[in-house]
């Protein structure tokens, strides 16, 4: 043991190899302040955090629920379903009545002359008289070839004329039938693209075919016939995500 002794005060360091000096005492003072400057700012984050979590739990109260915001966009895309669908049965009806009315005109336009009767001649080529020729001094019909000819001359421009504005209001008839018929094709695949994308918003249309039914339609007229059962669809009533978003309007049988 004394040899371990000696070897260690003989592998002591020198004086200029000693340890570093050891840091000062802690003040006691400052290491409080420290603390305390260090809970005053834990503190004022502290309410910075809850002011800004109050702010965003108020705008989150306020804010409408998704539904609520996609609810006006849908009650702008089905308004302009109902006006197309309006518009295209008024072309429809238009087009009806107009193509009943063209025909009824190429039908009245295409008349048919008669021709003109056969003159009674004699033996000797002169028309058979009258009385009233005999008794006016007026010329038998036989005398008449002259005014024969231009009576048959103009039956013939009748004729013709009227087969040609026959024919003509046929043709109008024709375009105009076409021209809204392309209409109606129009806004039949505007509804129909309407369609095609309601069913992304979960939005789905109220089958009216039937009887009726209080909880889902709205009776706007009634009319003779089978009792309960819908006549016809005014307006389409849809179900969004399974609930009543808007009632059918349909004409009843009463």
């Amino acid at each position: 043991m004394l040899a371990d002794f000696r070897h260690w005060l003989e592998t002591l360091r020198a004086p200029d190899e000693a340890l570093p000096p050891a840091p000062p005492a802690a003040d006691l003072f400052a290491l409080v302040g420290s603390f305390a400057a260090l809970r005053q700012e834990v503190n004022m984050q502290t309410r910075a955090t809850r002011s800004a979590i109050e702010k965003v739990e108020k705008l989150a109260a306020d804010a409408p629920a998704p539904e609520e915001q996609l609810k006006p966009l849908l009650k702008a895309i089905l308004d302009a379903y109902d006006a197309l669908a309006v518009a295209a049965r008024n072309v429809e009806k238009q087009r009806d009545a107009l193509g009943k009315t063209i025909d009824e005109w190429a039908s009245l336009l295409a008349i048919t002359v008669p021709p003109l009767p056969e003159v009674a001649r004699g033996s000797d080529g002169a028309g058979k008289s009258g009385f009233w020729s005999r008794l006016s001094g007026v010329a038998a019909p036989g005398d008449l070839s002259a005014e024969r000819e231009q009576l048959r001359r103009w039956r013939d421009d009748v004729a013709e004329k009227s087969a040609e504005a026959a024919s003509r209001a046929d043709a109008l008839g024709r375009r105009l039938r076409g021209s809204l018929d392309g209409l109606v094709e129009g806004y039949t695949m505007s509804l129909n693209r309407i369609d095609r994308v309601l069913p992304l918003f979960g939005v789905e249309a109220i089958a009216t075919a039937g009887g009726f039914d209080p909880e889902t339609m709205e009776v706007v007229e009634v009319v003779p016939g089978e009792a309960g059962k819908v006549v016809e669809e005014v307006k389409r009533g849809y179900r969004w995500n399974g609930k009543l978003f808007r009632e059918a309007k349909v004409k009843v049988a009463r």
